[in-house]
């Protein structure tokens, strides 16, 4: 509860240690771990396979004293109230992603990354319109996987208040001259071979009395008034695109110059997930209750077990699948399909 008496999830975290209530570490505050196990997403067999066994008593005590009784409701009423917090924080920073930047959510696919995005993606995903949630093979590893294949990168950035002029040009190539100098110097102590090498600039512009800016790229060479006006008019596109209007006829102005070095990794190569006997992995390994919502309320639900999933099936929500690293959660009139790379698709089966 926030100074005001209304209920608040996060920022703050309860972190590893001594994490939530119901790790019996000494929590004592409600987090949507402890959401997630009293509402039945998890269960109390715990996580990590069983390694991390979770004390739903703890967690209910913690629900009950700071924020059920206080709002005076049911521990099941705020547990969903919170669950309905986290959504709608999530959906802030996903419209601030897409919408603020001029792009409709409805035309992407959501991937569900983490160990408990599974559990909110495709209410995240009802609440934006988008029809499709992919959840990766692995997906509590999924940064990790990010970091040991990604490219190398690197951005140097230097503020450079100018005038877009013929005038400014020179000291705008001084400035790139220098960033990319040392771009290249940090590629070879990198080890980065010569053909895996890349450096890109870009400039961030504005009009002038804005107090705000725009990034734009700048194509390599020296840069002259013909780069000048390329450099102008992809400005004045970019904020046509962002805000709906560009004024061609004001004065631009750049803000900052940025260069970008990046060290291509070796491509890799995804192996197919394994085939085997279909219809073994849609057998539930088990059911717990679930609750629905405020409609359909508690109800009995199949658990599955990911690892015995095969491509081309088929699973019908309401459920539960688990893995080692995460817990994927179905709603009611949502199918999970097994691609062919081993993900799942979750689509409403009446799209």
């Amino acid at each position: 509860m926030d100074p005001a008496g209304l209920p608040q999830v996060g920022p703050q975290s309860a972190g590893a240690h001594p994490g939530p209530a119901c790790y019996g570490q000494g929590g004592e505050r409600p987090t949507l771990t402890d959401v997630f196990l009293l509402l039945g997403r998890l269960g109390s067999s715990g996580l990590l396979g069983g390694a991390l066994p979770l004390d739903r008593e703890a967690a209910e005590a913690a629900m009950e004293r700071h924020l059920a009784s206080p709002l005076g409701v049911s521990v099941e009423r705020a547990a969903t109230g919170a669950l309905e917090l986290a959504v709608a924080g999530l959906r802030r920073a996903v419209d601030g992603l897409t919408v603020a930047e001029g792009r409709d959510p409805r035309a992407f696919v959501l991937i569900a990354a983490g160990g408990a995005g599974p559990m909110v993606a495709c209410e995240l995903a009802r609440e934006l319109g988008i029809r499709e949630v992919v959840v990766p093979r692995y997906p509590g590893n999924f940064s990790a996987f990010g970091l040991l294949v990604t490219d190398l990168r690197r951005d140097w950035v230097e503020t450079r208040l100018i005038a877009a002029s013929p005038e400014s040009m020179a000291d705008l190539n001084r400035g790139f001259s220098d960033l990319e100098r040392e771009a290249r110097e940090w590629l070879e102590a990198s080890g980065v071979p010569e053909d895996r090498r890349e450096i890109a600039r870009r400039v961030a512009a504005r009009y002038v009395g804005q107090d705000y800016e725009l990034e734009t790229p700048v194509a390599d060479g020296e840069l002259g008034e013909e780069r000048l006006r390329e450099m102008v008019g992809r400005f004045h596109r970019a904020h046509e695109g962002r805000y709906g209007y560009s004024v061609p006829d004001w004065p631009v102005e750049f803000v900052d110059i940025a260069v970008t070095a990046i060290g291509r990794t070796e491509p890799v190569r995804f192996r197919s997930a394994a085939r085997g006997a279909r219809g073994a992995g849609t057998e539930p390994v088990g059911s717990r209750r679930v609750f629905l919502g405020e409609g359909p309320g508690w109800r009995q639900c199949s658990v599955y077990d990911r690892a015995r999933l095969r491509p081309e099936e088929v699973v019908e929500g309401p459920g539960i699948i688990e893995q080692y690293d995460a817990t994927t959660y179905l709603p009611e009139g949502y199918e999970a399909h097994v691609d062919g790379a081993g993900n799942l698709r979750l689509k409403r089966d009446r799209e």
